[in-house]
C-alpha cells in the first residue's frame, strides 16, 4: 500500500502488526494486517457482538489458545506471503472483473494517474467498434476487450435510471460477436476474431449490451462469455480452442444476461439465474468440457459469482434475490441464507479482513442490505430471519446497499457508490457508519464500481466524469476528470495504466505518458488569447470540445459574505496579473449539502463559452439562469456546458446568484438599513449585477453587447419573468426564453403589507430571528451575519417568497404583465407534458379526503369545482389527478397567461410544448427537456439527436433575431391569444392549438387573475 495509504488502517489495526511481527514490506505489513485483524481480535470482537444478541461467540473466531495462536502466526505469515504474490502479479495483469482478488484495490505506484482529461496523461486512445461493457483484461502486454457489432442501427443507451422502462424485443438486424486484442504498450490491434454471426433472439435492458459480461483469464487462455449465446475459449494469440453454447432463456423484464465468468485452477465457472432453468456450471478450462452444473431457484440475479479462497476452504459465493449461497468446488452447497435482497440483485462479492461481503440495493425497495461473512458456514445461517444473532454473519446493514455498483473496502472502510450519485462510508469491520450520504459535484450517475489507489478511491459516471475521493473518514473531492463519453464498464488497472473503456474508446492512461498527453491546462492556455475585462485580464482554457474556449469562475461582484451578507452586490476588487479562468467558481450554499464540496458564500461567479473558429464580430449572446427551486444548483452543473451552443456561433454564458436565505431574506432591520428601504431579491439583484457585467465586458469574448437573450428553466424560468418585469434590468437584455417557469403566485408577498397571498415578506424574518433568539435581542441581524453560513442554513429557512418591495417590483409581477408594463421585447414561453411527476412523487395521496384536504389548504372554497374537474367524480388514480394539477397550476397555465400578457402588449411570443417521454414513469418531467437545448445528450438515437437539433436551431434563431424560424425546422407560429396555437415539441415536431384550454380557464378563473382584454398603447 506505501506510506501514502498507511493512515487507513485503524491504529488498533497497527497496534496488531507491531506486536506480532518485525518490519516487513509495506504491502505484506498490509495484508497481514487485514488477515490478522480480523481472526486474532477475540476480546473486542467479543465485546462487541455481545452488544448485539445474548449468546457467547462459538467457532474459530473465539479467542484462541496459546498453541493456537502459534499455529495462526504460521497460517497469516503463509497468508500473507501467497497474497503478496497474488497481488504482485494482479499488479501486472487484470484477470477478471474488478482484478485478480475481485477487491478493485491496487498497490500504490507512481505511474498510476490521480488526473487526466481524453490528452492529459493520455498513453494512448484506440477505437473498440460495436458496443460492449465489459472491463478491459490484461495479460502481460496484451489487452482484450470483447463488443457486438450491429449492422443496423438500434437504440443506444443513455445513462440515468430507467425504471423498468426499456426495449422488450431483440434488436434488429445481424450482429457480430467479437473479440480484440490491443497491445497495452501502444494500443495497436494485435488481433480481432468473430465468435459469432447471427440475429440476435432475446431482448436486452435498453442500458446494456450483448456483450456486458467482462471476459477471465487462467494467464493461458481467454474465456470469453456472451452470457445468453455462449463461452468461448481463445489462445492468447486468438486461436479458437473451444466453445460451449448456451440456450438462451428468457430473463426478468428481458434485462438479458450480465454475470461473468470467473477462474480459479483449472475450472472456469459461469452463472445463468433466468425465469426458466437457472444454474451455476463449472468448465474444463483446457477442454470445454462441462464439469458439472447445478440447478438454482433463482430469478432476478445477475452479479459475478466470487471464488472465496478463506483459511478455512476455498468456495464459490452467489448472492441471490431469493437466497444468498455458497458452493464447494465441485457444485455442492454449503451455506445459504435468506437476506430479504432487493427485487434486483447486481453488486458482486468479494473479501476483505477475513470476511466476504453480499450486498443487494434496487433503488425501489426499502431494504437494500449489505452482509458481512464470517467463513467456515454450514447450512442455513440465519433460519429465523434474525441477521444479528446470525454466528457465522458479523454485521449487517439494512440501507447500505447500492444499485448496479460493487462496493469497495480500501483499509477500514467500506465505500458504496449509489447509482443517482451518493457515496457513504461504513467501518468495514463493525459495518457502523462513518458518513451518510455525500453528494457527487457535478452530479452524475453511476453504474460502474469504484477502484483505489495511492489514498484516493475513483468513482466513474456514466458521463464519463471519474471523482477522485480523499480515502478515510471524512468524505472530500480532490479532482475531477472528464472523458465525455458514456461510461458503463468498470476500468482496469495493470502495469502503471489505468483503462477506462468508455462507448467507443478503451483509453490507456498513465502519469507516465508522453509530454504533449501530460499537458497541463494552464500551459494548453498559454495559446490563447487574453481577454480585458473590467475588473482584470484573463485567460481561458480549452473545453470539452477543443473547438471551444471556456473561461470559468469570473467574478462579476465582490464575495457577498460578512458585511456584504445579505447587501446588493458590491463590484469586484479589480487584478493586474492575468488570471487563468480554468476552474469553476463556488456555487451558492444549498442546505443539507456541505459536504459534498464547492459551495461557499463567496459564489458570484460566471462562466463563458466560445467557439475559437468563428468568423462573426459580433456574436449574440445567450446568458443561462440555472433552476433549482432558488434553493439549489449553479451555473457549473452538467448541462449547462455550452459547448454545443457556442459552436453554433454564440457566446454562452451560465451565472450563479445567492440562493436560499442569503438569495431572498426579508427583515424589517435588514430593510432599515438598506438606502432603498428594502430587503430580500439579493438573488435577483446578482443576476442584473450579472447582465451589467456582460453589458460591459462581452465584446472581448466576441459578443454583442446589443444583442443578449436571457433563458432559463424552473427558477431560472421563473428568474427571467421577474427580469423581464423589473425595471431595473431594463436595456440589459433583448430576447427572453422561459423554459417552464414556475410561477404559482404564492411565491410573491408584499414587503411590508398583508394581503391574501400571506402576512408581510419580513414577517418571515422577523419569525425567524425571533424563533432563534427572542424578541427583544438586540441587533439580530448582526448575529445572523456573525453565524457561519452553515449554521445559518441549518437554522434559518430556506424558501422564502419574491418580495414585492416598491424597489426591485414595484408592484406584483402579475399586475405589472396584467397592466402591460413589462419589457417588450420577444420571447418563447414553455412547459414539458409532465411537469408534475418531479412533485408528486410516485405515490400520491392516500385517499381521497388526503387529497380534498390538500386542496383545500391550498384553494379554500375552491377545492370542489378542482375536485370534480380533475377526479370527475372518482378516486381511481389520485396520484394522475394530483400530477395534472401541479402541471397546469404551476406551469401551463401561468405560462399561457404569460404568453397572453405579452400578446396583449404586441410583443412577439412563441410557445411550446415538450411531450418526448424521457425519463422512465416520471415522462416528459421537469428539466428533461435541458439536454436537448444544450444538446448535451449521452450517445442520443437518431431521433433524439434531431429533437436536439432541433431545439438549438430555434433557441440560436431567436437568439440571433427575435424569431426562431430557420430553414430545416418545421414552421413555428408566433401566439396569440385567439389562435392560441404552440409547437409539439417531439420526435415530430407538429403545431397544435388550446393547450389544456378548459384547465387554464378554470384556473384563471378561481384565482381572478386575468389579462388585459384590449393592447396596451405604448
Amino acid at each position: 500500500m506505501g506510506e501514502a495509504s498507511s493512515y487507513l488502517l485503524s491504529e488498533q489495526t497497527k497496534r496488531v502488526v507491531a506486536w506480532r511481527y518485525p518490519p516487513v514490506p509495506a504491502l505484506v505489513r498490509w495484508t497481514t494486517a487485514a488477515v490478522e485483524y480480523r481472526t486474532i481480535r477475540g476480546d473486542s470482537v467479543s465485546r462487541w457482538r455481545s452488544r448485539r444478541r445474548s449468546k457467547r461467540i462459538t467457532g474459530s473466531f473465539a479467542r484462541t489458545s496459546i498453541f493456537g495462536d502459534i499455529v495462526l502466526i504460521r497460517l497469516v505469515a503463509l497468508s500473507a506471503f501467497l497474497i503478496f504474490c497474488r497481488l504482485g502479479l494482479a499488479d501486472e495483469n487484470w484477470t477478471r472483473f474488478r482484478g485478480a482478488d475481485a477487491t478493485g484495490v491496487v498497490a500504490d505506484d507512481p505511474d498510476l494517474p490521480d488526473s487526466w482529461d481524453q490528452t492529459e496523461n493520455v498513453a494512448w486512445v484506440a477505437d473498440v467498434p460495436g458496443q460492449g461493457w465489459g472491463s478491459p483484461i490484461v495479460v502481460g502486454d496484451r489487452v482484450f476487450v470483447s463488443s457486438v457489432v450491429a449492422e443496423e442501427e438500434n437504440i443506444k443507451p443513455q445513462g440515468g435510471l430507467y425504471l423498468g422502462e426499456g426495449v422488450r424485443d431483440p434488436a434488429k438486424g445481424i450482429h457480430h460477436w467479437k473479440v480484440f486484442c490491443f497491445d497495452l504498450k501502444s494500443g495497436d490491434k494485435l488481433w480481432e476474431r468473430e465468435a459469432f454471426q447471427g440475429r440476435p433472439v432475446v431482448p436486452r435492458h435498453p442500458k446494456s449490451s450483448y456483450a456486458a459480461e467482462t471476459p477471465a483469464t487462467d494467464g493461458e487462455r481467454l474465456f470469453v462469455l456472451f452470457g445468453d449465446l455462449g463461452l468461448f475459449c481463445y489462445s492468447l494469440d486468438g486461436d479458437l480452442l473451444w466453445k460451449q453454447m448456451i440456450e438462451p432463456k428468457k430473463t426478468n423484464m428481458d434485462y438479458g444476461a450480465a454475470a461473468s465468468p470467473v477462474v480459479h485452477g483449472d475450472q472456469v465457472f459461469v452463472v445463468y439465474d433466468n425465469k426458466e432453468a437457472s444454474w451455476i456450471a463449472s468448465f474444463d478450462t483446457k477442454t470445454g468440457d462441462q464439469n458439472w452444473r447445478t440447478k438454482r431457484d433463482e430469478v432476478m440475479s445477475w452479479a459475478t459469482p466470487f471464488v472465496w479462497e478463506n483459511e478455512v476452504r476455498t468456495e464459490i459465493v452467489v448472492p441471490g434475490q431469493r437466497v444468498n449461497r455458497s458452493y464447494s468446488l465441485d457444485g455442492k452447497e454449503l451455506w445459504r441464507f435468506d437476506g430479504d435482497m432487493s427485487i434486483l440483485v447486481i453488486p458482486s462479492p468479494f473479501a476483505a479482513h477475513g470476511m466476504c461481503y453480499l450486498s443487494s440495493g434496487y433503488v425501489g425497495d426499502a431494504h437494500r442490505p449489505t452482509f458481512a461473512i464470517r467463513p467456515g458456514a454450514s447450512g442455513d445461517i440465519a433460519p429465523d430471519g434474525d441477521f444479528a444473532r446470525s454466528e457465522f454473519i458479523e454485521w449487517y446493514q439494512p440501507k447500505a446497499s447500492p444499485y448496479n455498483t460493487t462496493q469497495i473496502v480500501y483499509g477500514d472502510y467500506l465505500y458504496t457508490v449509489y447509482d443517482q450519485g451518493f457515496m457513504t462510508c461504513h467501518n468495514a469491520l463493525t459495518g457502523e457508519e462513518v458518513y451518510g450520504k455525500r453528494r457527487f459535484s457535478p452530479k452524475g450517475s453511476f453504474t460502474a464500481s469504484p477502484w483505489a489507489y495511492d489514498g484516493k478511491v475513483f468513482c466513474l459516471s456514466e458521463q464519463g466524469l471519474t471523482y477522485v475521493i480523499k480515502a478515510g473518514p471524512e468524505f472530500e473531492i480532490l479532482d475531477t476528470n472528464p472523458l465525455d463519453e458514456l461510461c458503463i464498464a468498470t476500468p482496469s488497472i495493470a502495469g502503471g495504466k489505468l483503462l477506462v473503456r468508455t462507448l467507443t474508446k478503451v483509453y490507456c492512461i498513465t502519469e507516465d505518458g508522453s509530454d504533449e498527453a501530460s499537458t497541463t491546462s494552464v500551459e494548453k492556455a498559454a495559446t490563447k488569447a487574453i481577454v480585458q475585462t473590467t475588473s482584470g485580464p484573463i485567460q481561458g482554457v480549452p473545453s470539452r470540445d477543443p473547438s471551444v474556449e471556456v473561461f470559468k469562475g469570473i467574478p462579476y461582484a465582490a464575495a457577498p459574505v460578512g458585511d456584504l451578507r445579505w447587501k446588493p452586490p458590491q463590484p469586484v476588487n479589480p487584478w493586474s496579473d492575468v488570471r487563468v479562468c480554468d476552474q469553476y467558481g463556488s456555487k451558492s450554499m444549498q442546505q443539507k449539502n456541505f459536504a459534498q464540496g464547492g459551495q461557499s458564500e463567496d459564489c458570484l461567479y460566471l462562466n463563458v463559452w466560445r467557439s475559437t473558429e468563428s468568423k462573426t464580430e459580433k456574436r449574440p449572446v445567450m446568458v443561462w439562469i440555472h433552476g433549482g427551486g432558488f434553493t439549489q444548483g449553479s451555473g457549473n452543473q452538467g448541462n449547462g456546458g455550452g459547448d454545443a451552443l457556442a459552436n453554433r456561433d454564440v457566446i454562452l454564458v451560465s451565472i450563479n446568484y445567492r440562493l436560499g436565505a442569503l438569495g431572498f431574506m426579508t427583515h424589517p432591520e435588514l430593510s432599515a438599513e438598506s438606502p432603498d428601504g428594502v430587503s430580500g431579491n439579493y438573488a435577483i439583484l446578482d443576476q442584473i449585477a450579472a447582465l451589467q457585467w456582460v453589458r460591459d465586458n462581452i465584446a472581448g469574448f466576441g459578443g454583442d453587447p446589443d444583442n443578449v437573450t436571457i433563458f432559463g428553466e424552473s427558477a431560472g424560468g421563473t428568474s427571467v419573468y421577474l427580469l423581464t418585469a423589473t425595471p431595473l434590468s431594463k436595456g440589459l437584455f433583448h430576447r427572453a426564453i422561459l423554459q417552464s417557469p414556475w410561477l404559482d403566485p404564492v411565491i410573491f408577498r408584499e414587503l411590508k403589507k398583508e394581503t391574501d397571498n400571506g402576512p408581510p415578506a419580513e414577517f418571515d424574518g422577523t419569525e425567524q430571528t425571533n424563533r432563534l433568539f427572542s424578541d427583544d435581542v438586540e441587533d439580530p441581524i448582526a448575529k445572523l451575519r456573525a453565524l457561519p453560513a452553515e449554521e445559518l442554513l441549518e437554522k434559518v429557512k430556506q424558501r422564502w417568497p419574491v418580495a414585492i418591495d416598491g424597489h426591485v417590483f414595484l408592484k406584483s409581477p402579475l399586475e405589472i404583465y396584467a397592466d402591460g408594463q413589462q419589457h417588450d421585447i420577444p420571447t418563447i414561453v414553455g412547459t414539458n407534458r409532465d411537469e408534475g411527476t418531479m412533485f408528486a412523487g410516485r405515490q400520491g395521496f392516500k385517499n381521497m379526503q388526503d387529497y380534498r384536504d390538500a386542496l383545500v389548504e391550498r384553494f379554500g372554497d375552491n377545492a370542489d369545482r378542482l375536485m370534480k374537474f380533475y377526479l370527475q367524480d372518482t378516486n381511481e388514480n389520485l396520484r394522475k389527478a394530483a400530477v395534472q394539477l401541479i402541471t397546469d397550476g404551476w406551469f401551463v397555465q401561468p405560462a399561457r397567461q404569460f404568453a397572453r400578457a405579452m400578446d396583449s402588449q404586441g410583443s412577439d411570443v412563441w410557445m411550446y410544448h415538450f411531450t418526448k417521454p424521457v425519463w422512465g414513469w416520471m415522462g416528459a418531467a421537469h428539466a428533461a427537456e435541458i439536454g436537448y437545448v444544450f444538446g448535451k445528450l449521452e450517445n442520443p438515437s437518431p431521433e433524439d439527436a434531431k429533437l436536439s437539433d432541433a431545439f438549438m436551431d430555434y433557441w440560436v434563431q431567436f437568439a440571433k433575431t427575435g424569431n426562431p424560424n430557420v430553414e430545416g425546422v418545421p414552421n413555428w407560429p408566433t401566439y396569440t391569444t385567439d389562435a392560441d396555437q404552440h409547437q409539439i415539441m417531439d420526435a415530430d415536431i407538429t403545431t397544435a392549438s388550446e393547450l389544456r384550454r378548459e384547465a387554464c380557464d378554470l384556473l384563471d378563473e378561481i384565482r381572478n387573475a386575468g389579462v388585459p382584454k384590449k393592447p396596451v398603447d405604448r
